[in-house]
């Protein structure tokens, strides 16, 4: 039984409890608990658990309550309610209100109770394999649609892993911790891209200035993507997320409505700034440089999230502090000779920027070469050439 099958059961008689124990688990990973509270308590500290028994009388937290409560704190486990014949009528209507899985009247037979255990962790599984397909097909279908859009509109992709990388730093630092729904917004930010003129995404990527009614047009994209996504299913609230990623804290800015401030959505909040920072220095800044200019935009950032972008940019320069001190100790390189990008090695230091043919900025000046930086350069120049070797310090 894989720890992802465990059993969690809950019933204030200890006597009854440790005999329900004792008769599963020659057979199941079995948990005990003596209340709704410390049942509740270990789900939180010790689950997931596949599947919870609870009985139904219990002091402060009856077991419909905490099952409702349960369902809360881990929608996926399965729930199971033991209850005696007089109170059958009030527990189904909980059961038919609640979704709980199976109500189960005592004494049950050892062969009831098992059956209903068995069922229960089939329906477990069963979830757990939907899932997973669902989570695999919606990914595939994400990054055939990327792959799409990289062909229409290129460079709009190409400092996207950039991005990512960034908004997932920033969500760390502000306790978000992994968050699916920022890595699928950051790679569909901009697939309403495909929907705006050819000629205007030209102007746009060659950092042309654009007219008031091409700017009209552009202000569009988060829109338009955000019509598209919500033509997949089960990406609502990454629709919503794309929809307000160029909207400022102030409430200024596209969409134009009353949303400001904490209302809007934390991963646009977070995914304007990743993007932001990857279009300055991709336009020549350095990321200490680029937010300093965002930081003098007053109005336009949350301020917790530039906080935690300049958290995330220390920890990167004292990172590369330590790795480009030599056996030397930390003598500075001198020299300068230029490789091509198949020369370029996990160490160097990139003494100028590397451009494209279209004045895109592909690699920063002082960038500590690493296996990252290889796999993001490699997969930019799949899409733009650049216009010289890479310059590096000896």
């Amino acid at each position: 039984m894989s720890n992802q099958e465990r059993i969690l059961l809950v019933d204030d008689e200890l006597r009854i409890l440790t005999a329900l124990s004792r008769r599963l688990e020659d057979e199941y990973l079995i948990d005990t608990a003596t209340s709704g509270i410390s049942g509740l308590k270990k789900l939180k500290e010790q689950g997931p658990y596949a599947l919870v028994i609870s009985d139904l009388r219990m002091p402060n937290m009856d077991g419909i309550e905490f099952l409702r409560q349960v369902a809360k704190v881990s929608p996926r486990t399965v729930r199971i309610l033991l209850t005696g014949y007089a109170d059958v009528p009030s527990a189904t209507r909980a059961v038919n209100e609640s979704g709980i899985f199976r109500l189960l009247t005592k004494p049950c037979s050892q062969d009831t109770i098992q059956k209903a255990l068995e069922e229960g962790l089939a329906k477990f599984r069963l979830d757990l394999l939907e899932r997973e397909m669902l989570n695999k097909t919606l990914r595939g279908s994400i990054g055939v649609i990327a792959e799409i859009v990289k062909l229409i509109d290129p460079l709009a992709y190409d400092d996207q892993p950039k991005a990512k990388r960034i908004a997932g730093k920033i969500a760390q630092v502000l306790g978000i911790g992994q968050n699916v729904k920022l890595e699928l917004s950051v790679m569909l930010s901009n697939i309403g891209s495909v929907t705006i003129p050819f000629s205007v995404l030209l102007k746009l990527r060659s950092n042309q200035n654009l007219n008031a009614e091409e700017q009209q047009i552009l202000e569009q994209i988060p829109k338009a993507s955000r019509d598209l996504v919500m033509k997949i299913p089960r990406l609502e609230e990454v629709a919503e997320i794309i929809l307000y990623q160029a909207k400022h804290y102030d409430g200024s800015g596209y969409p134009k409505d009353k949303r400001k401030g904490e209302d809007l959505p934390i991963c646009s909040r977070i995914l304007k700034v990743s993007n932001d920072l990857v279009r300055h220095t991709g336009n020549g800044l350095t990321p200490t440089k680029a937010l300093e200019q965002m930081e003098a935009e007053k109005g336009v950032y949350d301020p917790k999230v530039i906080s935690a972008l300049r958290e995330v940019l220390y920890a990167q320069r004292h990172n590369k502090g330590r790795s480009s001190q030599g056996k030397e100790g930390g003598k500075k390189p001198t020299e300068i000779r230029e490789v091509s990008i198949e020369e370029l090695q996990i160490g160097h230091t990139v003494a100028r920027d590397l451009k494209s043919i279209l004045g895109t900025v592909l690699l920063p000046a002082g960038t500590v070469v690493s296996d990252e930086t290889l796999s993001e350069l490699k997969l930019k120049t799949n899409h733009t050439k650049p216009e010289e070797g890479v310059f590096i310090f000896e």
